[in-house]
């Protein structure tokens, strides 16, 4: 008890001692200036601190936003392309391809790239392209198998041995693009022509048109004016007999990466079938 005492006696006469000695005054002076400098460093700092929490919490959102955004628009483009993929996506799994309920007349692979084709109800042929590595489709391509009955092709309103080039010019705006080793080359069914767009909202999806240009009206063709003979006039003769949608980087293996643009060539987005 007696300690106690003494020792709170020494206290208070310290801090007696202290207030009368002019450093110890001027020292405690600075020390408050210093908690007062302090205290407005640590109200700026948390200010500046909520600020920037609040400027990446509304680039997180925005962020997020684009995203959302971007898969709606992939989910229209494959509402559109589900119609004539029969569900089979480029960039999904291929246990879509093996469920396809319809006749499966081919299987071939070259290393772990392997094919599927089936024949359609509509006596269309659906070719599937997968990596048995990733479990990943690449390519799909439907080829018109020359039927009249049914002939569309779920995209947009186009429709096999009917849909001209210059149809898909008019409903593009422009020709898209080409490979430039897989342009136009003859077959036995006549010249065959491939143009390619670009997916708005997924650019690193290609579709590719095929059309043909048949021995019948390559002869009419030939009895036309020579001005009349250049590919800008004759669009309207060559028709659509097949669509492959394919991952870029996968065509690119194919057909080379040299690629010829039309100046008005841009992303295209796709539309349902206006029958539909």
């Amino acid at each position: 008890m007696l300690f106690m005492k003494r020792l709170i006696r020494g206290g208070f006469q310290f801090i007696e001692l202290w207030a009368r000695h002019p450093v110890a005054s001027g020292l405690c002076a600075l020390l408050g200036l210093f908690g007062l400098i302090f205290a407005v460093y640590s109200y700026q700092k948390d200010r500046s601190e909520s600020r920037s929490s609040t400027l990446q919490v509304s680039e997180v959102q925005q962020q997020i936003q684009g995203l959302r955004e971007v898969v709606e628009a992939q989910g229209r483009d494959w509402q559109v392309m589900d119609d004539a993929f029969y569900g089979i996506r480029v960039g999904g799994p291929v246990d879509v391809a093996y469920d396809a309920p319809f006749e499966r007349i081919s299987r071939q692979a070259v290393g772990s790239r392997k094919t599927l084709k089936w024949l359609t109800p509509e006596g269309n042929y659906l070719t599937t392209t997968f990596d048995s590595h990733d479990n990943r489709v690449l390519q799909i391509v439907v080829d018109w198998g020359g039927r009249d009955a049914q002939p569309e092709t779920g995209i947009s309103d186009f429709a096999f041995g009917q849909t001209t080039l210059q149809d898909i010019r008019d409903r593009f705006d422009s020709n898209g693009f080409a490979y430039a080793m897989k342009m136009m080359h003859n077959t036995d069914e006549g010249i065959v022509t491939y143009n390619a767009f670009e997916l708005k909202e997924t650019p690193s999806i290609i579709v590719v048109f095929k059309t043909l240009l048949d021995e019948n009206d390559r002869a009419h063709i030939e009895t036309l004016p020579p001005e009349q003979q250049v590919l800008g006039e004759i669009g309207a003769y060559f028709r659509l007999v097949g669509i492959t949608v394919a991952d870029e980087d996968f065509l690119d293996s194919l057909w080379g990466k040299n690629k010829i643009y039309d100046a008005k060539s841009a992303p295209i987005a796709l539309m349902k079938s206006d029958a539909e």
